[in-house]
């Protein structure tokens, strides 16, 4: 959001190189890091209706889909960076755990954002007084 808000000028800019910042880069941001993880939470608000009151067996296909789709993905990218797979076992705890987390994160920055609200560095207090031990 902050880095959108800082370039949002080079949106109607001339300069070649800006332009291809404004116009391709910052869309790109607003749908992909502000409006879908702002609507994330009505997906999975939606599903849970479904699950509930609807058919809840196309919910879990299309959820089971999605998540073997999105293991899929991550081991194809692991695959390329010469990783190991070891850490894709908590892939579908963060489903469950950190998404949840991201969305109260999201949802209060992007309330603060409209509210006007100014986020300051919070630096801590230098006393000077650091001790380094050697192992």
């Amino acid at each position: 959001m902050q880095a959108v808000w800082k370039h949002k000028g080079v949106m109607l800019t001339r300069d070649p190189q800006e332009r291809r910042i404004g116009r391709l880069a910052l869309p790109y941001m607003i749908l992909f890091q502000i409006v879908l993880p702002i609507g994330a939470p009505l997906i999975d608000l939606f599903a849970l209706y479904g699950l509930l009151f609807g058919n809840t067996w196309p919910v879990l296909a299309f959820w089971l889909v999605f998540n073997v789709l999105q293991l899929l993905l991550a081991t194809f990218a692991f695959r390329m960076d010469n990783e190991s797979l070891r850490p894709l076992w908590a892939l579908p705890l963060q489903q469950f755990v950190y998404r949840q987390l991201m969305y109260v994160v999201i949802i209060e920055s992007t309330v603060s954002a409209l509210a006007g609200a100014r986020a300051h560095w919070r630096h801590p207090t230098r006393t000077g007084d650091v001790e380094l031990t050697t192992a």
